[in-house]
């Protein structure tokens, strides 16, 4: 078995890798929105939100937290996966996100399943590229 075969989850475990990566992700999204509000403390004179016309989760954020995936699944997030223009929700990351970096399974049945659960999630957040 090679390496890469060792580390990866198996079928049984799935559910357990998925849990615990969607749990570093959101560990590593309230750090990074604390980061930013002590970045921006201050007085706000004009009223505005100065992050308002970005998505909530920008590409290079989750960029950022490819260690948490390799962590996870054993290998570095393949950004060419990563939603052009981010997502609206760490939510909304783990669940498209997720699903497609665990699609590299060693499990058909794994892959099958994430796909399909990608898709289901791909078409309750329409509109992004």
């Amino acid at each position: 078995m090679s390496a890469e075969a060792a580390m990866r989850p198996a079928p049984r475990d799935v559910d357990d890798v998925r849990t615990r990566l969607a749990a570093d992700l959101r560990a590593e999204w309230n750090r990074e929105q604390a980061d930013w509000d002590a970045q921006v403390a201050g007085d706000d004179a004009a009223g505005t939100d100065l992050w308002g016309a970005m998505p909530t989760v920008d590409s290079k954020t989750v960029a950022r937290m490819s260690p948490i995936f390799e962590k996870h699944l054993g290998r570095p997030l393949d950004v060419g996966l990563i939603r052009r223009g981010g997502y609206d929700s760490i939510d909304e990351v783990i669940e498209v996100l997720v699903p497609k970096m665990m699609d590299a399974s060693p499990s058909s049945k794994t892959r099958t399943e994430n796909r399909r659960l990608s898709d289901e999630r791909e078409a309750r957040h329409p509109g992004h590229p």
